[in-house]
């Protein structure tokens, strides 16, 4: 998924709707990402990472804390990848995991602790989700991330 994720950044593209739905099995150790409907193009500027402002949101659950104010960046994908990483590791009800995911958009990832036991994988998480953007790497340095290799 996150070669997929690296590969659109690399024609950039943001995805921007990044989620469980969107993501297809083709056939075994192959998926293919879909419904780029709302993917924007990467402008880079001096501040950020190719941050641009935008007029259409994904969906609201896998969203990033700064697509809420219509802004943009490739680490908004790299946010929605560790929620659905985080997903992945957790059993959760939809209600816990609006909840989960609420407090992971607020900054709140210490509750990680105590929801995964391996601590290697509840940093990784943190990492991807990090509030500020700037602090959570790009698709390109999830890749040539230890925890991936």
């Amino acid at each position: 998924m996150v070669s997929a994720v690296e590969y659109i950044h690399s024609k950039n593209l943001i995805h921007r709707d990044l989620k469980p739905h969107n993501v297809l099995f083709v056939e075994q150790d192959v998926l293919k990402l879909c419904d780029l409907g709302i993917a924007t193009e990467r402008r880079y500027d001096v501040e950020s990472d190719s941050q641009i402002a935008g007029t259409s949101t994904g969906t609201a659950l896998y969203m990033s804390p700064e697509q809420r104010f219509f802004k943009y960046s490739s680490r908004s994908d790299v946010f929605s990848l560790g929620l659905i990483f985080a997903e992945l590791c957790v059993v959760m009800t939809a209600t816990e995991r609006n909840d989960i995911f609420d407090k992971i958009r607020c900054g709140e990832q210490h509750n990680l602790n105590n929801l995964i036991a391996d601590e290697n994988t509840v940093e990784f998480i943190k990492l991807l989700t990090q509030v500020d953007p700037r602090s959570r790497p790009s698709s390109r340095e999830m890749i040539d991330n230890i925890f991936l290799a």
